[in-house]
């Protein structure tokens, strides 16, 4: 599955998580366009291809909603992110105002074993340098 996930499934995906989390069930068209900056007809041919790939329910002309399946990848994909946080702040000392970026492009390129052997070597930190939690194994220890 790993394979069929581009940086910009990966990035819908946690848009999606994190606008479920703050209490929209669907998500319109023009919010994922503008997130993503894709024009309108190009984030419709990524959400098809996500739902192809039973990550998102897409419902033309209403928006999209993460399934159980894109959902448990979204936890992972912040996890990853927050765990390259904390990588780049405890292990190479760089400022915590400048890692966010870094960590967007990390996410991507990090497997599941190796977040987990980062996480082990980091001593488990619950939470990323901005205080955000770190999803466990992909489970949510903490409200975000």
């Amino acid at each position: 599955m790993r394979e069929d996930l581009t940086e910009k499934i990966e990035e819908c995906l946690e848009l999606l998580y994190k606008s479920e989390r703050e209490g929209s069930e669907i998500i319109r068209m023009s919010k994922v366009s503008k997130a993503l900056n894709l024009s309108p007809s190009s984030a419709t041919v990524l959400l098809q291809k996500m739902a192809k790939l039973n990550l998102v329910i897409y419902e033309p002309y209403k928006g999209v909603r993460l399934t159980d399946k894109g959902r448990e990848l979204a936890k992972k994909i912040i996890r990853k992110h927050r765990l390259s946080e904390r990588l780049l702040t405890d292990l190479l000392g760089m400022d915590w105002t400048e890692v966010h970026e870094y960590a967007c492009k990390l996410e991507h390129a990090i497997s599941d074993d190796l977040a987990d052997i980062i996480e082990e070597r980091l001593g488990r930190p619950s939470t990323c340098p901005h205080g955000h939690p770190i999803l466990e194994n992909g489970m949510l220890i903490d409200d975000l």
